[in-house]
């Protein structure tokens, strides 16, 4: 599970119109991994895509890279968790799904899950 990495394509933009060849093009991904090594190499993977495409595509100048939004995984602990999960159920006899509530396991470490 350490491996896993979920790349997102948040926002592309390259152009005011249609009919516009555009001097330039923005692409805004979230990577997202559980070890900063992948995460290296994700990035590099990404970097060594861009670079390959704008060779390919004879491009004047070098693409450029930003990074920003960058934080620590945040690793839930079961003990907490289940604390929490139990409180919850407690004080609201209805099932998660009846109130609408979504979980997901990415964001936590150790498959445990917290709600999104």
């Amino acid at each position: 599970m350490r491996n896993v990495r979920v790349v997102t394509v948040g926002a592309s933009n390259a152009g005011p119109k249609s009919n516009i060849i555009p001097d330039r093009a923005e692409l805004m991904l979230n990577v997202r991994t559980y070890d900063t090594a992948v995460r290296k190499r994700v990035i590099a993977s990404i970097e060594r895509i861009v670079r390959s495409e704008c060779d390919a595509a004879g491009t004047p100048k070098e693409p450029t890279f930003e990074y920003f939004d960058q934080f620590p995984l945040t690793v839930n602990s079961e003990a907490v968790n289940d604390t929490i999960t139990e409180a919850v159920q407690e004080a609201t006899p209805a099932t998660a799904s009846d109130r609408g509530l979504s979980y997901e396991i990415f964001p936590c470490g150790s498959g445990i899950r917290s709600r999104s």
